[in-house]
């Protein structure tokens, strides 16, 4: 419910109050559970799941005389949350290496066939039909291959589309911190190798690979030889 809302949370956040309530009894029968309790961990918001849809009940009327949570920071992000997840929403694309449960509830409230496809113009695949939840659907299970839109046709009947790409590894900005890749070249028989944590490390080891040995002053020696060599050799030749 509040993922995303808030990027930290401080110590001292203030949470609502309530000054009277009524206490929630749930039924066994019904899967539900608790948004936002009490300190006593009586339900201030709970989450009841239904079919395909989501309800929500508070503890308590949303005016002054029982609660001040209409002035919290927390209202306005619980009700667009409640508004946006209250139903459950077919996907509109999935991942060809992804192993995700398709509703097919979603899709359709009757199907009229055993027989589930999904077609793409030469393609056709019959996915692996399994139950989650009470409800039926299906999961692709890597047997496509090509990425596109996959018309989903119960029977002869098309009750929907499916988008389908390639993974998206490639995306994943997570890196290997310097002790992990030590430990991979390690396991790989690689020696011989620098990891540097940052750049001043880099800097600083191209700055002691200059250093080195020093050519330098070999080559001004050899210099000044020369020079005295040839200045021997121009006053030999004008004695003669």
């Amino acid at each position: 419910m509040y993922k995303n809302v808030f990027t930290s949370i401080s110590e001292n956040l203030e949470l609502p109050k309530a000054n009277k309530y009524y206490k929630i009894s749930k039924q066994n029968n019904r899967s539900s559970q608790d948004i936002m309790t009490f300190a006593s961990e009586d339900a201030f918001l709970i989450e009841s799941s239904d079919k395909i849809s989501h309800a929500y009940m508070f503890a308590t009327p949303l005016n002054e005389e029982f609660t001040d949570f209409v002035a919290q920071s927390t209202f306005v992000p619980t009700l667009w949350n409640m508004v946006l997840y209250a139903q459950n929403l077919a996907k509109p694309f999935l991942f060809m290496n992804d192993n995700a449960f398709v509703d097919l509830s979603l899709y359709t409230d009757n199907l009229k066939s055993e027989i589930i496809s999904l077609k793409q113009k030469d393609i056709e695949i019959i996915p692996q039909m399994t139950m989650e939840s009470s409800h039926k659907g299906f999961k692709i299970q890597n047997q496509i291959k090509k990425d596109g839109y996959y018309s989903i046709f119960d029977g002869e009947n098309k009750i929907s589309e499916l988008a389908l790409n390639y993974p998206r590894q490639e995306s994943d900005l997570r890196f290997l911190n310097s002790n992990d890749i030590e430990k991979q070249l390690e396991k790989s028989g690689y020696k011989n190798i620098n990891v540097f944590n940052d750049r001043k490390m880099i800097g600083t080891y191209f700055a002691d690979s200059k250093k080195g040995f020093d050519f330098t002053y070999l080559i001004l020696s050899l210099l000044v030889l020369c020079i005295i060599g040839e200045s021997l050799v121009l006053w030999k030749m004008k004695n003669k």
